[in-house]
């Protein structure tokens, strides 16, 4: 995810979703970890769009960890 914040991602990584997905959690209120990976995918952000490809839980929890990470800092 690093790289893809310095623009070198792969073919199998969404850029614009990516930034959608950070768009959304920086003007998001969501006070529970457990309602990320809920939100982003109701707006077709979630780990699975941004990979474009089906994962796994924890890599659902892992993206949404690093997001939630990301914009509190």
């Amino acid at each position: 995810m690093q790289l893809a914040a310095n623009g070198d991602t792969c073919d199998c990584f969404n850029s614009d979703t990516f930034g959608k997905a950070v768009d959304l959690m920086d003007c998001s209120e969501i006070s529970d970890f457990e309602d990320v990976t809920p939100y982003l995918k109701e707006h077709g952000c979630d780990a699975s769009a941004v990979f474009e490809d089906d994962v796994t839980n924890e890599t659902h929890e892992a993206f949404a960890a690093y997001l939630c990470y990301c914009i509190n800092q």
